[in-house]
């Protein structure tokens, strides 16, 4: 549902609202309503960005939630693809995950050596949360621009990954999209979404991605800064229109 009042906006601007009942890996699809939003094109893996109000609080023991998620093996449709954002106890090829970013699928058995597992980097932690009702932006994107490795991941700005798997299972692609669900399993996501910028090259970190995270910062009300320090906020002409020296 399209959501433009004071009650669901965030920071004065519409969202996405969707209410899902939010059962783990519901393959089946028993869980109603089921609200999600797809495309078939525009996900690119290189550099994405999503802001997010979810309901639920979310900690390493939330069930699984896929957030924006795309099509890594598009030949396949029966290999359990769930490429993209989640949130909680997302796949099993981490344990303990509160925030990830994945591609494909990977083997179900526990004891299979991290390096052959499906690629994967997460934010693991069995003591942190993030609350309900908080908006704010995850960044997934390449670790550099001409040959990238891996995958960074961050929140408002700030680094979370901490864990990673499966290295050699890391690739780009590009693809159609669900925003709330995953190809393989069912909706899961409970909240609004406000936006979705994807990327097909990874941006400059001095210049065109303090823009667009000032720009998300600013749009939506966020504090950008990493462990208490803020940073400067740009305009889209890369001018600094708050300077941390002058406060």
């Amino acid at each position: 549902s399209y959501k433009n009042n004071p009650t669901n906006n965030a920071n004065f601007n519409a969202v996405v609202n969707f209410t899902n009942t939010n059962i783990s890996l519901d393959v089946a699809g028993t869980a109603t309503p089921q609200q999600y939003l797809r495309g078939d094109a525009g996900y690119f893996t290189q550099e994405m960005y999503v802001v997010t109000i979810p309901d639920n609080t979310l900690t390493s023991t939330t069930p699984s939630i896929a957030v924006f998620t795309g099509d890594a093996n598009p030949t396949s449709n029966d290999d359990s693809d769930v490429s993209g954002i989640g949130f909680g106890t997302y796949s099993i090829r981490f344990d303990n995950e509160i925030i990830s970013y994945v591609i494909g699928s990977t083997n179900s058995d526990p004891a299979t050596a991290i390096a052959s597992r499906g690629f994967g980097v997460a934010e693991t932690s069995t003591t942190k949360s993030y609350l309900s009702k908080n908006v704010g932006f995850i960044n997934a994107r390449n670790n550099s621009v001409l040959a990238p490795t891996t995958q960074e991941l961050s929140y408002n700005g700030a680094a979370i990954a901490n864990t990673t798997v499966g290295l050699p299972q890391f690739k780009n692609f590009s693809s159609r999209y669900w925003i709330g669900r995953n190809q393989d399993y069912k909706a899961g996501y409970n909240g609004n979404i406000a936006e979705v910028i994807t990327f097909s090259s990874r941006k400059d970190d001095a210049s065109e991605r303090n823009r667009i995270e000032s720009y998300l910062g600013i749009k939506y009300g966020i504090t950008l800064g990493i462990n208490g320090t803020s940073q400067n906020y740009l305009n889209s002409n890369g001018s600094i229109i708050w300077n941390t020296t002058a406060i």
